[in-house]
């Protein structure tokens, strides 16, 4: 797993036990957007290189900002995340954005 940095460069990554979790920066949704679904892709790839999976039915995804956002849908391998307005991170409870 050390090595998943190396497969997406430019996207800041936490490791903790078995969770990984992705964070996507830029102040125009689309490009979040665009810049997600590219991560994804080769987040998918690096699994299938090392034989390992993407359990669909924990995998979400949350945004947060203070605009509203639009619409923003990912999805890995034709198969769409959940889309969380908050979520559990070590133990504490965050909320995204309208």
């Amino acid at each position: 797993m050390n090595d998943i940095a190396n497969a997406l460069p430019g996207v800041k990554i936490k490791l903790f036990a078995d969770d990984t979790n992705l964070f996507i920066f830029d102040k125009d949704s689309k490009l979040v957007c665009t810049k997600a679904t590219d991560c994804l892709n080769k987040l998918h790839r690096w699994l299938v290189a090392n034989r390992l999976t993407l359990n669909l039915t924990k995998t979400c995804y949350m945004v947060i900002s203070y605009r509203k956002t639009e619409d923003i849908k990912l999805s890995v391998n034709d198969r769409e995340i959940q889309r969380v307005n908050f979520c559990k991170y070590l133990g504490i409870y965050i909320q995204g954005g309208p």
